[in-house]
């Protein structure tokens, strides 16, 4: 990857399956590597050569206007130090992982509040609602990738929050990996896009396509039920009953709900959106 743009590298590290990636300034200035465009690699460790996919890949950069040095003079990161692209530490602390797509984290005053507890959901991705097929799967990766007291850096875009007081965000956790997209190409979130929220889109969507491709997770262990053939009203049935004394369920179009957003069940009708409703009699979160 030498001569490459980080970005670049970056990408193409974790196209070809290499997902434990740092940086580091290769003139020794202990400059974080803030805006991954702006820099590009001098140096990499290992070597370039065939190497397992699990390896920690370090690329030594400078930026795009300033030459590589003879030899690299900033020191490789240690498993566990400061994560590339960010100013300093990150000290967004991970406190609870509520499903595969939200989690509960402690702000540290950039993104979210100082040391004010918030619900954070994962943009782009919807993983499986809780009691659905994989589901328990994509909360375990997940809590395997953002372990309850690690730190992350946290990352928004246009809209930071939803009408829930979610907090939208990607997430990159200590070893460095883009924990959103991580989980789509694994198989165990699929990406959904909810406008104007759509930063890493391409990136993400490219990593579900390759998941589809490679059957992995959910897209093989989860089989589509066939959908239910239409038969005429029996005449002799009862009316329907009329529809329950209910709130309505989130809208399409919103950034994707789970039942553990909402303090009850919803009507959520024949469409469900959001996929709450279990036995599709038209209510959705009914265990609430």
């Amino acid at each position: 990857m030498v001569g490459k743009g980080l970005q670049s590298a970056q990408d193409q590290a974790q196209a070809a399956g290499f997902y434990n990636l740092t940086s580091h300034d290769d003139l020794g200035r202990s400059r974080m590597q803030v805006l991954d465009r702006n820099w590009k690699v001098c140096s990499q460790t290992p070597k370039a050569g065939e190497q397992p996919t699990d390896v920690k890949v370090d690329f030594g950069a400078v930026k795009l206007e300033e030459d590589c040095p003879a030899k690299d003079e900033g020191a490789v990161q240690d498993p566990g130090s400061t994560m590339p692209n960010s100013t300093s530490p990150p000290s967004v602390v991970v406190l609870r992982v509520i499903d595969g797509d939200t989690l509960e984290m402690r702000g540290d005053g950039r993104v979210l509040p100082k040391n004010t507890v918030a619900r954070v959901r994962l943009l782009e991705i919807d993983t499986p609602e809780r009691g659905a097929c994989f589901a328990d799967n994509a909360t375990a990766r997940t809590a395997t990738l953002l372990p309850p007291g690690s730190r992350v850096r946290a990352e928004r875009d246009v809209e930071l929050t939803d009408r829930y007081d979610r907090y939208l965000l990607y997430v990159w956790n200590e070893q460095g990996t883009f924990v959103n997209e991580s989980l789509v190409r694994s198989g165990h979130a699929e990406a959904v896009l909810y406008p104007p929220n759509d930063k890493y889109w391409p990136r993400i969507s490219d990593a579900e396509d390759a998941a589809q491709q490679a059957g992995a997770g959910l897209w093989t262990a989860c089989h589509q039920q066939p959908e239910t053939s239409i038969t005429p009203p029996d005449s002799s049935a009862p009316d329907t009953p009329a529809r329950p004394d209910l709130p309505d369920g989130p809208p399409a179009g919103a950034p994707d709900v789970d039942c553990s957003d909402l303090s009850g069940p919803v009507w959520v009708g024949p469409d469900d959106p959001h996929r709450l409703d279990r036995d599709g009699d038209g209510i959705g979160c009914e265990a609430n």
